[in-house]
């Protein structure tokens, strides 16, 4: 008995180490939440000081770039989409084998979405497996045998633990094998994590007066049994950590929050009762404090649907909120810069200081069509009242050995601590004074395509040109404004 419990250990060994190699090309890597976990993986061990963990509410609500350059912190965020927080419970398990985070902060739409699979975590007393995402992007060890085996408890658990047998489908797809290999071999995990990540649509005003008739139902918006368990689950095992734990509540839209507050006051009062009952667990109901966000900071999804997803002006808003919290309530010391790649972020927060670089040359020379205006000794660009959009256009020319590159140049918007970035330019004309300066600077223009003006608040923006490298960010402050009235 002993000889044949030893050979199938063995086997099963050798299985592991045969597979392992070939188990995550597997995973679709087009996917940011597969990418989450790779970011995971690829950071050190215990240098994180901030872990954030939820679904895909969390991905498009909280950007950890804004968040780590604001706060001088070292965090991840690790999300599948529509899972629950029994999945999030083993990504917790799963991101405490190689983290110590000071804080842990938890989304809570996996306990606050109005689903019946959210509520039921358990068919037939095994764990629902809501979204595969969350136990195959795991690596191959302990969390995830014992996330699986609770889901899958007999043979099948084995077919589960292999992406290499999950998966056998793709065997054959080689359209999306070569994708995940290119991303694999050319992109680091952050990279293909923010890749498709700064969108700046806007939910269309077609879809606000349906979203005011249709009848919402808030009878599945409750903290169930099965949902209290993981949650004391998750509590326990924080202070066993000595790990501070955050409850944080990324907003809706504001027309379907008023539509079901009843069910959102319902699941506040619930969560807020468990929270209050131990000193280490806070809660930060931004749906209870805001009341949602109007559709302009909400993506465009084209169907009514009862779980929202914030774009890119409605996230650096969203993570202002959190760092101004953060900052207040707890005195969180930081492990020192762990991200291999300085950000654009890092200097347009400050946490970087940088002087004006002579190597990179360029203007703003139109807005909207418009030029600049001068006022009180300041030069500005005025987008007014009747404008729907923002369309940037200019020159940009980095004194190097080879050409411009389109795809290196961005601009930035500065108001405050709201910072615009835009990462994807287009080639335009360049001024004729431009080019005569000579043929290196044929490639200098550039323009954006418009973006909505309702993204920015009103008021004063500084415009910065920026032109990324591999491995140096330049930067430069330029000498006129953008005035958004």
């Amino acid at each position: 008995m002993k000889g044949l419990l030893l050979k199938t250990l063995l086997f099963s060994g050798l299985l592991a180490a045969a597979l392992y190699p070939f188990d995550r090309l597997l995973l679709d890597k087009s996917k940011e939440d597969v990418n989450s976990y790779e970011m995971l993986y690829a950071t050190a061990n215990n240098s994180l000081d901030v872990l954030f963990l939820g679904n895909s509410h969390l991905f498009r609500g909280i950007d950890p770039r804004v968040f780590d350059a604001r706060t001088g912190l070292n965090s991840r965020l690790v999300f599948s989409s529509g899972s629950n927080i029994a999945q999030v419970y083993y990504d917790l398990l799963e991101s405490l084998n190689s983290q110590s985070p000071k804080l842990v902060v938890i989304e809570t739409w996996p306990i606050f979405a109005p689903s019946s699979g959210n509520n039921n975590l358990f068919v037939d007393g095994n764990l629902r497996n809501q979204n595969f995402s969350a136990p195959h992007s795991k690596r191959f060890g302990e969390i995830k045998y014992k996330e699986i085996s609770r889901a899958y408890p007999g043979n099948d658990k084995w077919f589960h633990m292999f992406n290499f047998f999950r998966y056998h489908e793709r065997w054959t797809n080689l359209e999306l094998m070569e994708e995940s290999l290119l991303i694999e071999t050319t992109l680091t995990a952050e990279e293909a994590y923010y890749r498709r990540y700064y969108r700046t649509d806007q939910m269309s005003m077609a879809l606000e007066p349906r979203y005011m008739r249709y009848k919402f139902k808030e009878d599945k918006m409750y903290i169930s049994e099965d949902e209290e368990y993981f949650l004391k689950e998750i509590i326990s095992l924080t202070q066993e950590e000595g790990i501070k734990l955050l409850f944080l509540s990324v907003p809706v839209y504001d027309v379907y929050f008023d539509k079901v507050k009843v069910g959102f006051d319902r699941l506040h009062k619930h969560l807020n009762a468990l929270t209050a009952a131990h000193d280490h667990v806070d809660l930060l109901d931004l749906n209870y404090e805001f009341g949602g966000f109007s559709r302009n900071l909400i993506l465009n999804e084209r169907r009514l649907h009862t779980n929202q997803h914030l774009n890119y002006s409605g996230q650096i808003r969203t993570t202002g909120i959190v760092v101004d919290y953060i900052q207040s309530k707890y005195q969180i010391e930081a492990g020192g810069k762990n991200i291999d790649k300085i950000q654009i972020e890092d200097y347009m927060y400050g946490l970087i200081g940088k002087s004006s670089d002579t190597r990179l040359s360029g203007a703003v020379t139109k807005v909207n069509g418009r030029r600049p205006i001068d006022s009180l000794n300041r030069k500005y660009f005025v987008v007014k009242p009747a404008d729907q959009h923002i369309k940037i256009e200019g020159w940009m020319h980095f004194d190097s050995d080879g050409a411009d590159d389109l795809k290196k140049k961005r601009f930035a918007l500065k108001k405050d601590d709201f910072v615009y970035i835009q990462r994807k330019l287009w080639a335009a004309p360049v001024p004729e004074h431009i080019k005569d300066r000579g043929e290196q600077y044929a490639s200098a223009g550039f323009y954006n395509r418009r973006v909505p003006k309702t993204l920015f608040e009103p008021g004063v923006y500084e415009l910065y040109l920026v032109y990324e490298e591999p491995d140096e960010i330049i930067l430069n402050k330029t000498e006129v404004s953008l005035l958004i009235e």
